[in-house]
């Protein structure tokens, strides 16, 4: 059909980018943790729980995998998987626009890929924000699609 990956760029890509993946869901799940534990945010824990873990880990599925394990009910899942998606909205319009202000349009794609990926909270949302950072000039795929 005319399309391929070459994997070892792949690979190459994901061994390059486990380092920040691992500290930011390391150091987002432990910031959240003490919130939550201190209170700041005045919201419910099984809420705190779940939202913290849809942004931390991938959205919604993060979300429906840990209700059974903390018996949240069905509006604090409802009211948590709302929050994430409307943060899935609000990284996909100003993610590209922070890319390119960052200076992302500038190199080969990758550094904005590996930063859409780590701080959007789930694959429709990544590729939500690419197809915009492509349309905002910051090319994800340009580097994959050169090989």
């Amino acid at each position: 059909m005319g399309f391929g990956l070459n994997l070892n760029v792949i690979l190459e890509t994901g061994v390059q980018s486990l380092p920040i993946y691992y500290s930011k869901y390391n150091s987002h799940i432990s910031y959240s943790c003490f919130c939550i534990e201190q209170g700041f945010f005045k919201i419910p824990g099984k809420i705190s729980t779940l939202v913290s873990v849809g942004s931390s880990i991938c959205g919604g599925s993060a979300i429906a995998a840990t209700v059974p394990v903390i018996n949240a009910d069905d509006d604090e899942v409802a009211q948590s998987i709302s929050v994430i998606f409307f943060f899935n909205v609000l990284a996909a319009l100003i993610f590209p626009h922070l890319g390119t202000f960052l200076g992302f349009a500038t190199d080969s794609g990758e550094a904005f890929g590996i930063f859409a990926g780590t701080a959007a909270n789930d694959t429709s949302s990544v590729t939500a924000t690419s197809q915009l950072g492509i349309i905002c000039g910051v090319s994800v795929l340009k580097r994959l699609i050169r090989r």
